[in-house]
């Protein structure tokens, strides 16, 4: 029988608003997504989990791999689902509803910073500018940043013409679709560890993905947060399989391999 705690985070799991899912139609250039779910079995992993890159060393276990990203799929749904309802919300209010839920699931925030700077120029200075971002966020912890920054560097060179690819159309039909997420997820002494690195940029002008996708701005502002989290494996794995359960028909179209 599931304890006071687990019960709680089963009943939030189980309640919890999602967005009505329409099946995502196909990208225009096969190219510009990975095209087959995650091989968790593999030593490490990195895929897109809706609006978000994750990456896994070979020390997480791939069945907690899969649960993982349920869950950073799970918590982005539900908080598409509250900003919905609130028209002048803010990035930040996502974020707030995004780290929420992930708490009611059994995630421990230990720590967060948030740094906002004025960006100018194309997306390839973008890109340019968020690598140093990624790599100084995950310097302290060991092994994480070479698979993340190879996976953005390859990313940038699938179309030496055309850098900035569509990366996570599945998720851009969310009312903020500049927002997006990298996160590293290693194993710890009591469960998963995980530094999640939140970005969003603010322009002038409306754009269906930020990330890897083409954009014209003069002026913008870079905010981005860093997280991070621990994961109560008790209660997680009391609620990952209904988890499972209600992202039954959007898991294969939100989540795919990365291949580098």
């Amino acid at each position: 029988m599931p304890d006071k705690l687990e019960r709680r985070a089963l009943d939030f799991v189980e309640t919890a608003d999602l967005p009505t899912f329409f099946e995502p139609e196909g990208a225009e250039d096969a190219n510009e997504v990975p095209t087959s779910p995650p091989d968790y079995q593999k030593p490490e992993l990195a895929a897109t989990v809706g609006s978000q890159i994750a990456s896994f060393t070979q020390d997480v276990d791939p069945a907690l791999r899969e649960q993982v990203a349920n869950a950073f799929l799970f918590a982005q749904q539900a908080a598409d689902k509250r900003i919905a309802a609130t028209p002048d919300a803010t990035s930040s209010d996502w974020y707030a509803h995004y780290t929420d839920i992930l708490s009611r699931i059994g995630w421990t925030m230990e720590e967060r910073t948030a740094t906002v700077r004025e960006f100018k120029g194309s997306a390839a200075r973008l890109h340019k500018a968020i690598v140093p971002l990624v790599t100084a966020a995950l310097a302290p912890v060991a092994g994480a940043t070479p698979l993340i920054v190879q996976v953005l560097e390859s990313l940038q060179e699938m179309d030496k013409d055309r850098p900035w690819i569509t990366l996570f159309s599945h998720a851009s039909q969310r009312a903020h679709a500049n927002q997006f997420q990298i996160a590293h997820v290693r194993a710890g002494s009591t469960g998963p560890r995980i530094k999640l690195i939140a970005f969003d940029l603010d322009v002038e002008r409306s754009v269906t993905q930020v990330l890897f996708a083409k954009f014209a701005a003069n002026n913008a502002e870079l905010l981005h947060f860093e997280y991070s989290l621990s994961v109560n494996e008790s209660v997680f794995k009391t609620v990952a399989p209904t988890i499972q359960k209600r992202l039954e028909d959007r898991v294969n179209s939100m989540v795919m391999e990365i291949e580098i």
